[in-house]
């Protein structure tokens, strides 16, 4: 299982299988197309997460607090993607390991807090709209 879905983190063991696995074409892609993906893809994410809040929080420091939060995650993520490209590149000791791991828990709980944050936005934004209605 890559990485990036291991929220919980990873043992050093766990990552030393995983890189062996991969292979010559296993790290191709992940220096190549994955590389290129992980460079656009926690921005999109972060842009698509704060539209909702700038749209349907009214209070800036609401939206602020937030838009903080997805910052964050997005930071986080491409923290993560650092840790990960020096695993790749034969960077493999257990401290870098452990930072990677830590990176990726600190990065999909933060997604998480984020993805629930817009959920309960746009929850609230739609019950608000359909009171309106009755």
């Amino acid at each position: 299982m890559p990485f990036d879905l291991r929220p919980l983190g990873y043992t050093e063991a766990e990552a030393r299988a995983f890189l062996a696995a991969l292979g010559a074409e296993g790290h191709a892609i992940y220096s190549g197309p994955q590389r290129i993906l992980d460079l656009f893809y926690p921005a999109l994410l972060g842009i698509s997460l704060a539209g909702p809040i700038l749209w349907l929080v009214a209070s800036r420091r609401l939206q602020a607090v937030f838009i903080c939060v997805i910052v964050a995650a997005v930071a986080s993520d491409y923290l993560e993607n650092f840790f990960v490209a020096r695993l790749l590149a034969g960077g493999v000791s257990g401290g870098a390991i452990a930072s990677a791991s830590y990176a990726t828990m600190v990065k999909s709980g933060l997604d998480s807090i984020a993805f629930l944050i817009v959920l309960a936005v746009s929850l609230r934004a739609g019950v608000l709209k359909w009171k309106k209605r009755t």
